[in-house]
This record gives C-alpha cells, structure tokens and sequence, in this order.
C-alpha cells in the first residue's frame, strides 16, 4: 500500500549482535498514520508480531494498523525486528544428506540440474511421491528452514531493535511521547514484557496477550535439538524440518545458551525489577500449556508495590466468542478488541494523566547482573540505545 497514510523507512545500522555477532541486516519500519493526520495529542503504538507473522502481512498491514491509528489516534509501527521471517517467510532447503537419504527409504534417485532452485527440486519429488500413496518421507531426508543468518534470540535482539525503531520514529514524526503504547500476542507480548523490563521508564501501557515470560529453550536450540522439529506439508507429504540456530545445548561449546543468557530474557528475575509507572494489562488463558499461565501468575506477584500489573486470567466460562474466543494459548482474541479494552481501563486507572519523559530522554543505564555477566543497557535520544555485554 502507498501513500502518505502507509509509510516505511530503513534502519541501516541496527543494534549490533552482542551475544553471538551475527552480521544484522537492516530494519524497516512499517508505519501507518492516523487518516485525520498527525495532531498535538497523536501518540505512538508498537504492534509487535508473534510467530508467523511480520508486519508487511495483509492483517497488520490493513486491519491491525490503520483501525488502531484512527480509533486511538496513534501512528502506529511493526518492526522487521531480529529472526521476525523465521516462522512466517523462512527459505527451506533440504540438508546435504536429504538426496542420498530419499534413494535408500524411497528408491528415488534425483539428479539437481544446475541452476534448479533445490526447493524447487524438493517438491517435484513430492509431487512424484504423493503420487504413489507416500504422505510422509522417511525421517532421514529432513529440511533446514532458515531466514538468512539469523536465529531465534528469544525477545533480547528483537527488544533492542523494537527500541531503537521507537526512538527514530520519535525523531521522525513530532508524537506525543506522553502515549507511548505497546501491544503484543504469544512471542510478541514476550519481546513487549522485555521492553518493560529493559526501558522501564519508556512506556505507559503494555497489552500483553499470552506472552512467554521466559525463554522456551528448546525452541532456541533448533535444528541442535535433535528432538525440535516440526514437519513441512510439500504437496501433501509431510518432511521433517529444523529450524537453523546458533545456539548449541554443548555446555563446552561457546554458542551454548547459558543461565546468563537466560537471565536477561527472564522477566521472573526478581532482582531485575526496576520501579515503573508502565501499566502492563496482561490477558492468559487460565490451562496455557504453552506460555504457562503459572509463570504469568508469579510475574503479576512479583511486580506487585515495583511495576503495575493487572493481570485477567481468562476462565474457559469466560470465552466470549468475540475478545476471547478459543480454550487455549492465545485464545485467537481479537487483537484490535484487546487493545481497545486495555486502554479503557488505563484512562481509568490514570485519570488521563501522563508523563512524557522516556529513557531516552533522561538517559537513563541499567545494568542486569546475570551471574557471571552484566548486560549494560543505555539509553540517549542522540545515540538511541547501546547494549553492552561486561
């Protein structure tokens, strides 16, 4: 979509990979203004993207976007944040042993012509196999679904590039940054609770629709968790498929996930609280068995007296069909309801007073003591936000 009211601008040079080096790709920024324009009170919400999902899709691009900018009077962005097309626009490829593995199970010998796309190549096989009855080939010929060199961070990398888009948006458009608001499902209410904890002093609402409130760890291992794998349908066979990581489970390796690593994106971590007028609504359905509801519950504890929470968990009596509609992790609630009834209750619970300094303003630096490492967090409207690992 183009046009004044459907923006997007490039981040050349986002926040380096301090933990594994990763070379970064830049970030777009996908912007949707409000169709009455931009006014004194326009203010700012982040729509972060969960699994499967990135802000160029058509719900967040036509339905998401653009009702949220004109009801809340908001500019409104999704961030191609770090590892967003792994689940949603990955390329898929077989593993070197994919072709040898399918002549032994199957008795299929393919010869790859040069320059044929070896996808491409992966599917004419499938075809040829759905064919003879086969729905699902042999476990040996597996595939490795991966979005460039990037890996599943889980929340810190993307956090720090949701962050930084935060800030060159301020400098782009003249917001209102006493409304500041964030909104965000499964994965992507993960990466909104981390913003909270690491810019605690940034925002005044988070929506939180089942968020993770640590990491998943075999989620973050990949195709080095030999039992995480999923299967791909290819012409209705179903092919084993790992998702690529850099994180290994070897203790001894120096790209194994560590407690510390594990620390930083652990919003339970009592001593990681920092005083905070953002107002979290958090929304979970009462048996997730996903992102566990027992986690939200001692997250909502522990903020108690440091950061305001407001947590509803939802009763299966409680699925209305509408706001929540289906007993399990996410509830398939309707994003744009959710947002509207979180922000009712924040003008009641604020009086529509509001406080339009952020981080970034009054420079603020944190440091995360995560056992043997410090993650040095600090904030300037100038240089936006520089992570370090001490």
């Amino acid at each position: 979509m183009s046009g004044a009211r459907h923006q997007r601008f490039t981040i050349e040079s986002p926040h380096p990979d301090i933990e594994n080096n990763v070379e970064r790709r830049p970030l777009e920024v996908h912007v949707t203004v409000p169709q009455a324009g931009i006014g004194e009170k326009t203010g700012l919400i982040v729509a972060i993207d969960g699994y499967g999902s990135h802000p160029g899709q058509m719900y967040p691009r036509d339905k998401l976007r653009p009702y949220l900018a004109d009801k809340h009077d908001c500019i409104v962005i999704g961030v191609t944040y770090f590892g967003c097309l792994l689940k949603s626009d990955p390329e898929t490829r077989p593993l070197p042993d994919f072709f040898v593995n399918l002549e032994r199970a199957h008795g299929v010998s393919v010869g790859v012509a040069r320059g044929l796309p070896l996808d491409v190549a992966v599917r004419a096989v499938c075809v040829q196999l759905a064919e003879r009855g086969v729905t699902r080939l042999d476990p040996s010929c597996r595939l490795l679904s991966r979005s460039g060199d990037e890996y599943h961070s889980f929340g810190f990398l993307p956090a720090l590039d949701i962050l930084t888009a935060v800030n060159e948006t301020i400098r782009r458009y003249p917001i209102d940054t006493g409304r500041l608001f964030v909104l965000g499902t499964s994965y992507g209410a993960h990466i909104a609770l981390l913003l909270g904890k690491l810019a605690p002093r940034t925002f005044r609402m988070i929506v939180d629709n089942s968020g993770f409130c640590r990491p998943v760890v075999p989620h973050i291992y990949g195709h080095n968790e030999p039992r995480r794998y999923h299967f791909k349908v290819i012409a209705e066979v179903e092919v084993k498929t790992y998702e690529w990581s850099v994180w290994s489970p070897d203790p001894r390796s120096p790209r194994y996930f560590t407690p510390w690593h594990d620390d930083i994106r652990n919003v339970l971590v009592a001593e990681h609280r920092r005083p905070s007028r953002t107002r979290h609504y958090c929304y979970h359905f009462e048996d997730d068995h996903i992102a566990p509801t027992a986690d939200k519950e001692r997250f909502s504890d522990l903020a108690d007296g440091v950061v305001p929470v407001a947590l509803t968990i939802v009763r299966a009596d409680g699925l209305d069909g509408r706001l929540f509609k289906v007993p399990r992790h996410g509830m398939k609630a309707s994003l744009r309801g959710l947002f509207d009834h979180a922000y009712g209750r924040y003008l009641q619970d604020t009086n529509g007073e509001t406080e339009a300094v952020t981080d970034f303003d009054l420079e603020s630096r944190y440091r995360f003591d995560c056992g043997s490492r410090t993650y040095d967090i600090a904030y300037s409207r100038e240089r936006g936000i520089v992570a370090a690992l001490v």
